[in-house]
């Protein structure tokens, strides 16, 4: 008898947490890509405009893996020394969607970059326990084609692109460009349209 294990996320949140001061200014903070880890970048929210916002500090945060957001060409700002999108780690790189956030450019997905062939599936049941069936096609307009195949893909886990309309779990059917976010995360969204599929956004834990 198979055995089916589905992964759930639980998120977990402690209160009076106090950074522990590191080098002048708050443990995993950084002001550029040499104060993080190895497997870090020095990530920031804030378009540097002018020089009132390069005395701010950014967040040391992990290289992008299967399904994390990215930007195509991705660079530190020359002003600021920190990145807008974390690069994609070793062994994974940048997949672009056509759709732009400007001024950044291209955004997208980190995907591996192995060679192994995929999966293919018809169905969410084709796949495995972690893993949804995506097509390898997509709508253009109102109209939708006949999907030409799909293939098993990971579902979203934090941080990881996503569309708000796929909500969260597994789906029994097939989806287009992204799975859903994994039980227990939640598609947040930033204000940019994939026409006709929506908002797209970022698995987050919001509870």
């Amino acid at each position: 008898m198979l055995s089916l294990t589905i992964g759930i996320v639980f998120c977990v949140y402690f209160t009076q947490v106090v950074p522990v001061p590191v080098n002048g200014f708050l443990a995993g903070s950084c002001h550029n890509h040499s104060e993080c880890a190895s497997d870090e970048c020095c990530y920031t929210e804030a378009l540097v405009g002018g020089k009132r916002f390069l005395s701010m500090p950014g967040t040391c945060k992990k290289l992008g893996t299967e399904g994390s957001y990215c930007l195509v060409n991705t660079r530190p700002s020359a002003s600021s020394g920190m990145y807008y999108a974390c690069p994609c780690a070793s062994g994974f790189r940048c997949q672009g969607s056509g759709q732009y956030d400007m001024p950044l450019g291209e955004i997208g997905s980190c995907r591996g970059s192995s060679t192994k062939r995929r999966q293919t599936c018809r169905s969410g049941s084709d796949c495995a326990a972690d893993e949804c069936c995506v097509s390898d096609d997509r709508p253009i307009g109102r109209r939708r084609r006949e999907t030409i195949g799909a293939h098993c893909q990971k579902m979203g886990v934090d941080g990881s692109s996503c569309y708000v309309r796929y909500g969260s779990g597994k789906p029994n059917g097939t989806v287009y460009v992204d799975c859903p976010c994994t039980f227990g995360l939640t598609c947040v969204g930033n204000e940019i349209y994939d026409i006709p599929l929506g908002e797209m956004g970022l698995c987050l834990c919001t509870k």
